[in-house]
């Protein structure tokens, strides 16, 4: 018997109703889109295109920018690319109590496992005969074990090209290491690495080998410091979004069928100044809040997007407020001053006259507060506020 002509389908369970948010609340998770990197993505694309047709070692690249600004996802994306193209890709996130070279060598070993399954023997075979050795100060050096139980010392960069070519025998298009807060790895490493990423330029081996990294703009400073012509290196910052990039990373990659009403977009740009991380914390409050995430309502009004700004910089003034008790009184000197300053900042010489601060405290003071996520330094020298809302939360603290 067919059912009458007016029964209702079943209530679907509220499960089933909802949509996954696209927006991700935490730093590093990849956006709907990725908007405004394309000339970031050619400076990588380049130097890979002449790796593939030459087979020769690519120059290290290190791609910086203050917190925020998406330097893990670029990161994330390029190892997308990598992988896409036939590179085995290892990944390592440096901190500062784990070595950075023996986490590479581990990851090495977990990406052959995993892409090379068939051919994957003997890979790993080499290269668990490798093993770290201490050795002079700034020099970094591999002990392999012999068959006769001998053992012999092979460079960082000699061995890593010798896998690369072994892995390109089997198939592979090459090696890509990719490290991600290069800065945080322990000094010991950094000694180590730096000359041998140098020798790794230098020596133009004939091995499809790169290296990819990531850290703050004054990454060159510390690389430097720790191993001489580090600033030799190429450097690729990543800026704040411009508005058209900003609209793009708000309203591409979303479900089939959503909408942002009238002046919701406009609202959004606004409020979140070109920082990626703001986009995300927004767009996923924007998403809550509106109730998007339900089937029957897909769109964001400027209300939606009201609310979501607000909770977006309850969010910041929850973690800000956090660090505020250990920020001492030079360093909100520093930041009163650039708190009161417009969007396009002061230079660093203008803070110091301004905080009535010698030079060299007032830059040791940007150079802190800006590792922890206060300050924004572009070009290492025009300084202004990380992220929208805390110039609010300063000012109010200083009252």
């Amino acid at each position: 018997m067919s059912e009458p002509p007016n029964a209702q389908e079943p209530r679907q369970p509220l499960h089933a109703r909802l949509r996954q948010n696209p927006y991700g609340p935490r730093p590093g998770e990849s956006p709907p889109y990725l908007a405004g990197r394309t000339s970031q993505i050619k400076e990588w694309a380049r130097p890979v295109r002449r790796l593939i047709d030459s087979g020769r070692v690519g120059a290290p690249i290190f791609f910086t920018a203050p917190r925020g600004l998406g330097k893990t996802v670029l990161l994330r994306e390029l190892q997308t690319h990598a992988t896409d193209a036939g590179f085995v890709t290892a990944w390592v996130t440096a901190n500062a109590v784990e070595s950075l070279v023996g986490a590479l060598l581990a990851s090495v070993r977990s990406a052959i496992a995993n892409t090379m399954r068939s051919e994957a023997a003997g890979l790993l075979a080499r290269l668990d005969m490798i093993k770290l050795t201490a050795g002079l100060p700034g020099v970094l050096q591999l002990e392999a074990s012999t068959r006769s139980s001998d053992k012999i010392e092979v460079s960082f960069t000699a061995e890593l090209a010798a896998l690369a070519r072994a892995l390109a025998d089997k198939g592979a298009t090459g090696l890509m290491l990719f490290v991600d807060e290069l800065q945080s790895a322990p000094s010991e490493d950094l000694e180590a690495i730096v000359p041998a990423l140098q020798e790794w330029t230098a020596a133009h081996n004939a091995a499809p080998l790169m290296f990819i990294g990531s850290g703050p703009i004054q990454l060159s400073r510390v690389l430097a410091a720790r191993g001489g012509f580090a600033e030799r290196f190429q450097y690729v910052t990543l800026e704040r979004l411009s508005d058209l990039d900003s609209m793009s990373a708000f309203t591409l990659g979303l479900p089939a069928g959503f909408q942002w009403l009238p002046g919701a977009v406009d609202a959004a740009v606004g409020a979140a100044e070109g920082h990626p991380y703001m986009i995300q914390l927004i767009g996923h409050y924007a998403w809550e809040v509106s109730d998007s995430s339900m089937i029957a309502r897909p769109f964001f009004s400027t209300g939606d997007i009201g609310v979501a700004v607000e909770r977006a910089g309850g969010e910041i003034r929850r973690v800000f407020e956090g660090r505020w008790a250990d920020t001492p009184d030079a360093e909100r000197r520093v930041l009163a001053v650039v708190s009161a300053a417009d969007q396009a900042g002061l230079s660093r010489r203008q803070v110091a006259d301004e905080a009535g601060m010698p030079f060299r405290e007032a830059e040791s003071a940007v150079d802190r507060l800006y590792a922890n996520g206060w300050l924004d330094v572009d070009g290492l020298e025009r300084v202004r506020i990380g992220l929208p809302g805390v110039a609010e939360f300063v000012n109010r603290r200083q009252q």
